[in-house]
């Protein structure tokens, strides 16, 4: 049985993807015969880039799909709280500042989960189980 690293999931031996969810299985046969070169990621370049450049250390990783969905859903986030903002402090007399400190909490829960993400991700490359 092959546990995929993504799901969890164990698949049979001779699966090459998961049954679950469709991600590339790694056995010991492929393992042994396979003959290319594992690009390694510099771990300290993900880590700064995640802290000093959110969103943009997703394409250092070659994870280009994260890193659009990543800077697209930030703008996302801070329009559609400013608009709820807006209608219930016109609405229902309620403090703006209430919507201030959800677009900050909110900022602040993505950028923390971007960063382990990324360090995840980039000891996933370096070991070999996520491959381009």
């Amino acid at each position: 049985m092959i546990k995929c690293p993504r799901c969890g999931f164990h698949n049979q031996n001779n699966d090459k993807y998961c049954i679950y969810c469709g991600f590339k299985l790694i056995s010991n046969l492929d393992n042994a015969s396979d003959k290319t070169v594992i690009k390694q990621k510099n771990m300290v370049i993900s880590i700064l880039l995640a802290i000093f450049l959110p969103g943009i250390s997703y394409f250092y990783i070659e994870q280009w799909y994260s890193g659009i969905l990543f800077l697209l859903l930030i703008p996302l986030i801070f329009i559609s709280y400013a608009v709820i903002a807006a209608f219930y402090s016109t609405t229902y007399n309620i403090s703006s500042e209430i919507g201030v400190y959800l677009v900050v909490l909110t900022w602040f829960v993505l950028y923390i989960f971007q960063i382990y993400k990324v360090i995840k991700l980039t000891k996933l490359i370096n070991q070999g189980i996520i491959r381009f």
